[in-house]
């Protein structure tokens, strides 16, 4: 079983953040409009919020999706982790959905070593699951392409490629 302080605080967000990020790099990868974008946000929330009931027996992502009863707290651990994350991209130069994409990919590598390193196997492949789910899902929830809904495809050919190489480097 893998606790929260199996890792120092950088570690922490990495690991906490990193299924947040496939989401984003994902929905930045497609060209979905104002509407899609948002479908794929909130697709991405959901699928955040799922893995509490997905994953009820896996320790590590139950620690990644607890709520906290405090909304205060809570509100408070969100922003930290968003400026965080601002701060990250900013140190790293990221400026387009591709620099976005090697960050993301960077860090699953980065990732797997440290599950692998302090996670049980089950815990490993139930994270890589959920977090390969998480911009699986984001890719589907709006169509890319068409006009005013018309038209268009369901996963575009570059989240398709985005999400091949995250599940490359998730050892999918």
């Amino acid at each position: 079983m893998t606790a929260k302080t199996s890792f120092n605080e950088e570690e922490w967000f990495l690991v906490s953040s990193l299924p947040s990020m496939i989401g984003a790099a994902v929905a930045t990868t497609g060209k979905s409009g104002l509407i899609g974008t948002m479908k794929e946000m909130m697709a991405s929330a959901r699928a955040m919020m799922e893995a509490g009931e997905t994953y009820a027996d896996n320790e590590l992502i139950q620690a990644i999706v607890a709520k906290m009863d405090n909304k205060d707290d809570a509100k408070a651990q969100a922003e930290k982790y968003q400026q965080m994350a601002m701060e990250k991209m900013e140190a790293a130069g990221v400026k387009t959905p591709e620099q976005l994409a090697q960050l993301v990919l960077d860090d699953c590598q980065t990732v797997m070593d440290l599950l692998n390193d302090r996670a049980t196997a089950a815990e490993t492949a139930d994270y890589q699951a959920w977090a390969l789910s998480v911009g699986t899902k984001v890719a589907e929830a709006a169509k890319e392409g068409g006009f005013l809904g018309f038209g268009g495809e369901q996963v575009s050919e570059g989240e398709e490629a985005l999400l091949q190489r995250i599940a490359a480097t998730l050892n999918q």
